[in-house]
């Protein structure tokens, strides 16, 4: 781990032990033939591993660094807590009633996600959690650990007569990862995902701007109804007001979205902006672009023929075994949204959960013409 020095001792960082992490697993490996004849046979191998990690100590008795990640959303060692936890200042705020002196109040509306209201009270945004109370912790919530729950393998080799079949699986479950190319493919509008509520086939709310965010987003007075809105799903902070239909203010603090929509206080936010709010640099929830990275991969299938002995002989060779080979074929299973590649990585510690806009899934395929001595 980089700690600062001063800049007099003329290196830019010492770089030091970074603590105690003390692992506990176990893994299992199970392997035998199920069936075996004179001209077929089947072998197997499955493994199994699971990991548990927990930081006992770091250095100059802190409790708490960062690892990696990027503005908003970082990986963090914490003493007594994981190697690899996933936190985010941008993340979203969770919404918390309070009573008139400031105290927190139980209510069905606790958790939910925090809205905001633009300065000319016409579009509504999600809160980050940075920029909503005080609490150090919600600032900058735990969205969970990038470590996964289990991995896993599975090799299959079919053998009949002079033909072999082999078949291996590898999978991952559990585990955040946040990904570059899903976040600001969404603001761009370049992944299919962000289809939804471009038009009503694709589930857009018919609504007609009001004279004040007509202005505030270029269209002209009196436009025509629109089949592009999308609805929030959340719950105002305090000192929101909104510009309603009638074109007169309103105080939305503490209602939903729901609630605020169906008196006609707000109306929907048009799919390119709806989109550009929630996933831009400058203001989007870095949440948002996070998913639980489980996959199955159909990871290499190879087919092999053993030649005939005569013909090996006729080349003085022992044996001849041609084998065509694929890699990396098809996700049998893929957690993350639009087929994005999850294994898109740089990275095998703490910066592994962070897909810096990668390249796609690819598929190699190989021709072996083999020999043994």
């Amino acid at each position: 781990i980089q700690f600062s020095v001063p800049p007099t001792s003329g290196v830019g960082a010492a770089l030091l032990n970074g603590g105690l992490v003390r692992n506990r697993g176990i893994e299992l490996s199970v392997n035998g033939t199920p069936v075996q004849t004179r001209d077929f046979s089947w072998y197997a191998r499955f493994v199994y591993s699971h990991n548990t990690n927990t930081v006992l100590s770091l250095p100059f008795g802190v409790n708490y660094i960062g690892l990696n990640g990027e503005d908003g959303i970082q990986t963090v060692a914490s003493k007594g807590g994981q190697y690899g936890e996933m936190v985010a200042s941008y993340g979203y705020a969770h919404y918390q009633s309070k009573d008139g002196s400031g105290n927190n109040t139980a209510s069905d509306l606790n958790g939910q996600h925090v809205l905001g209201m633009t300065g000319s009270g016409t579009q509504t945004y999600y809160v980050r959690a940075v920029n909503y109370g005080t609490d150090p912790i919600s600032q900058q919530p735990a969205l969970g650990s990038i470590n996964p729950w289990f991995l896993g393998s599975l090799q299959n080799t079919f053998t009949y007569k002079g033909f072999s079949l082999g078949i291996f699986l590898d999978a991952r479950f559990g585990g955040l990862e946040y990904s570059t190319t899903y976040f600001y493919g969404s603001q761009d509008g370049n992944i299919k995902s962000t289809l939804a509520g471009r038009d009503a086939a694709h589930g857009g709310l018919t609504f007609t701007p009001t004279n004040a965010n007509s202005q505030y987003l270029g269209f002209p007075l009196g436009t025509a109804p629109r089949n592009d809105g999308i609805a929030f799903q959340g719950v105002f902070k305090q000192g929101s007001t909104s510009t309603g239909t009638d074109l007169v203010s309103h105080d939305v603090s503490g209602m939903t979205w729901d609630q605020a929509y169906k008196l006609g206080y707000v109306t929907p936010v048009n799919a390119a902006d709806y989109y550009v709010k929630k996933f831009s640099w400058s203001a989007g929830i870095r949440e948002a672009g996070t998913f639980t990275n489980s996959w199955v991969s159909l990871r290499q299938v190879t087919l092999g023929y053993d030649l005939p002995g005569s013909l090996a002989h006729k080349m003085k060779l022992n044996n001849l075994k041609v084998s065509l080979i694929g890699r990396n074929l098809i996700y049998l299973y893929n957690s993350a949204p639009n087929h994005i590649n999850p294994e898109n990585q740089d990275d095998t510690g703490a910066g592994s959960a962070f897909e810096e806009g990668g390249v796609p899934y690819v598929r190699t395929f190989g021709f072996m013409l083999g020999t043994t001595l």
